[in-house]
């Protein structure tokens, strides 16, 4: 004859069967290893992209520097010929010719 389970053993399968559940959900050392190792080499691979990026806007602001530093600039020649009293070359509107776009 068996007898049956009384409140304390159900308690007990209950608790058994919740820390198994637990466990089987839990991380090993292993897989946060592994997850830490794909993290860092995803970040690193961000942070060379964002450095990547900052590098060309750089880039790009040192040659609009550059362009609008020229003496050949549209804009300095303006300013020049304003300076004289030589009205701008027709077809100029002095600060408008530098209000074109930049495409990059």
């Amino acid at each position: 004859m068996s007898t049956p389970p009384n409140d304390n053993d159900k308690v007990l399968g209950f608790i058994a069967e919740t820390i198994e559940v637990i466990r089987d959900r839990m991380a090993t050392k292993d897989n946060l290893t592994r997850l830490e190792a794909r993290f860092e080499a995803k970040l690193k691979a961000e942070i060379t992209a964002v450095r990547g990026d900052i590098e060309q806007v750089h880039i790009r602001l040192d040659n609009i520097e550059r362009t609008l530093n020229s003496p050949r600039s549209v804009g300095s020649e303006d300013q020049s010929a304003s300076q004289r009293g030589v009205p701008a070359r027709e077809g100029q509107a002095g600060s408008a010719a530098l209000a074109r776009p930049v495409i990059f």
